[in-house]
């Protein structure tokens, strides 16, 4: 009886510590906010930022120090050997004044050259430091890119699935109708046909979710890259980018505007260190020297060196200060101006998206949802053709995939008024609002918009590390996606 009991506490331990277990284990939760927060810190790219960082610090440790002095030491031995050999007793006497020589240098540039070229190293540093402020950034809009593309696509492959549902019921339902002989086999064909493009529709789908999902780990070093299915991603669009409604709430600073104007310093600084160069320079030295007879003798010399030809190269570097500075002045008052411009624009249009979302949700949804049910009954009463309920379902969907392009669109001219914010203004420019136009019976957005890319940031290049644009977005989508663009249950 006792070891009755021994075994069921056993037991009884065994599953208490799974369920621990189990419960203590919890799968990887990633929404829009915090995948963004991990790209910034777990980017393959952080540590390549932080050493170029490093490397730029340790340089400037060799800026702004004295050049090494100069030591010196030899003999001079004589008689010489050949045709000028002295007469023997001169010789004599000559080799008793042969000598030891010790002496040290030492070079002293005009005040304040070190001063100068430890400045250089100083705004290389702070460059530095903005060029990897602008690339985190850069990183940061591409990852919100990239979780944008997931959410839509997730939200389409929901719309399919639930499409599929409703379509499937209805080709069964027209087989059902073939089978008991009151109904027609071209019912049959168009809602068969209507269902397999639908299933068409939601493998691919799946596959570009899945891509997507595994690009976004490969964003954070994640190591359930080859199981992306591990990893939870909210669907949800993003409050934190959508809920801000002008430029003045988003505290982004001017990243590209400070780094003109690092630019300028560092050039200015180069500039003054040439500048100090050209000036004269100072050499002390002292030296010991002693005769093999024994006397010992000491010298020092101070002496100054004068550039005989400065005063052109100092002339120029002058004006040529007084030149980086006026285009400077210009550069910094053109790149606010088409801030201020892009900004215009990017309110402008994320007021008109938000009315066209408004539209959308309220006005015209909502009426074909009920004329679809309406249409639905009328079929299964036999009242209708197969061919209205098809047209309307396809209207309904094709209107509901309008809808969250149109929010993934807000979500992106957001995004694209932070970019703006920080500078970064080149592919901000002139942006099209998301359009709807009629296709036949179906509604879908307009070509030269229907690509969310291009909807709301143009051809949203981001920038490279060298300030060229590395990576058109609209190329990594797969073509099963671009065929979807318009999802609706084509024939």
């Amino acid at each position: 009886m006792a070891k009755i009991f021994l075994t069921l506490a056993l037991i009884l331990s065994l599953n208490r510590s799974e369920t621990a277990y189990s419960e203590g284990q919890t799968e990887t939760q990633l929404n829009f906010d915090s995948f963004l927060d991990a790209v910034e810190i777990q980017h393959p790219r952080r540590a390549i930022d932080d050493q170029d960082l490093e490397r730029s610090r340790e340089s400037s440790k060799r800026a702004g120090v004295l050049p090494d002095p100069q030591f010196n030491f030899g003999r001079d031995e004589v008689p010489f050997q050949g045709a000028l050999q002295p007469e023997r007793e001169m010789a004599n006497k000559t080799k008793d004044a042969a000598q030891w020589k010790v002496g040290l240098s030492q070079s002293i540039p005009w005040p304040g050259t070190l001063a100068a070229e430890e400045q250089i190293a100083q705004s290389q540093i702070k460059g530095i430091e903005y060029t990897n402020k602008l690339y985190s950034l850069t990183r940061r809009i591409e990852a919100a890119d990239l979780f944008l593309k997931i959410i839509r696509t997730g939200k389409l492959l929901k719309l399919q699935k639930e499409n599929f549902k409703v379509v499937d019921g209805i080709r069964e339902f027209t087989h059902e109708k073939f089978r008991q002989g009151v109904g027609s086999h071209h019912e049959f064909l168009q809602a068969h046909s209507e269902s397999g493009i639908l299933k068409i529709n939601i493998a691919s789908l799946e596959t570009d979710l899945l891509n997507l999902k595994r690009h976004a780990l490969f964003f954070i070093n994640h190591p359930s890259i080859a199981n992306p299915n591990d990893v939870n991603f909210s669907l949800e669009w993003p409050e934190s980018l959508l809920k801000a409604s002008s430029s003045t709430e988003l505290k982004q600073p001017d990243l590209v505007r400070s780094q003109i104007e690092q630019q300028q310093q560092l050039s200015l600084s180069r500039q003054n260190f040439e500048y100090k160069r050209s000036l004269p320079s100072l050499m002390a030295s002292g030296e010991v020297m002693e005769e093999d007879s024994g006397m010992r003798m000491y010298g020092a010399m101070i002496g100054l060196t004068l550039p005989l030809f400065s005063n052109i190269q100092r002339s120029s570097i002058t004006n040529e200060n007084k030149v980086i500075q006026l285009q400077t002045e210009q550069q910094l008052a053109w790149q606010d101006r088409r801030k201020q411009l892009a900004l215009l624009q990017a309110e402008s249009r994320i007021s008109q998206i938000k009315a066209n979302l408004n539209t959308i949700a309220k006005d015209i949804l909502p009426p074909i949802a009920e004329h679809i049910e309406a249409t639905t009954v009328q079929f299964s009463q036999s009242k209708i053709d197969i061919g209205a309920i098809i047209t309307a379902r396809r209207t309904l969907l094709n209107l509901q995939v309008s809808e969250v392009r149109i929010i993934e669109s807000l979500a992106r001219a957001k995004l694209s008024l932070e970019k703006i914010n920080a500078g970064m203004v080149d592919d901000e420019l002139d942006q099209e609002v998301p359009q709807l136009f009629d296709i036949g019976s179906s509604m879908s957005l307009s070509p030269t918009t229907a690509d969310p890319m291009k909807s709301a940031n143009g051809k949203s290049k981001t920038k490279g590390r060298d300030g060229n644009a590395i990576k058109d977005s609209n190329k990594g989508e797969s073509e099963s996606e671009q065929n979807n663009n318009n999802p609706g249950m084509g024939m």
